[in-house]
């Protein structure tokens, strides 16, 4: 099966983002993509943790109308306010799996200590 073009979506950020066409439609239609949501607020969550360490994952979500559950097999659950429907973090993505997002997590803190670090010997 082909797929047919849209050349709207092609040269939309969207596709460079890494949104799937099909979830580019439903936005476009005005039904809101549940999943397109919660990978988005899971990125930006993501850099705000790394730029301050005291932030737990679960307050950043909050701030951003997500709850977060904990699945039988030990993986998170985001679920949107107000939504019925709730995504596993490996349904949604690979990285967005519960030990995909410590790694990330915990690395890019890394990072952060390790360039405040040279900053101070610098200068």
């Amino acid at each position: 099966l082909q797929e047919r073009a849209n050349p709207e979506y092609d040269a939309s950020k969207a596709k460079r983002a890494g949104i799937t066409r099909d979830e580019f439609e439903q936005v476009r239609q005005g039904r809101s993509f549940e999943k397109t949501y919660i990978r988005r607020s899971l990125k930006e969550a993501r850099e705000q943790m790394i730029a301050d360490p005291t932030l737990k994952l679960a307050e950043a979500m909050k701030q951003r109308g997500i709850s977060i559950e904990v699945a039988k097999d030990g993986d998170l659950k985001f679920r949107r306010e107000g939504s019925k429907l709730s995504f596993k973090g490996s349904t949604i993505g690979e990285q967005y799996g519960r030990k995909s997002l410590e790694r990330a997590i915990k690395a890019g803190r890394e990072a952060a200590l390790e360039r405040a670090g040279n900053g101070i010997e610098r200068g």
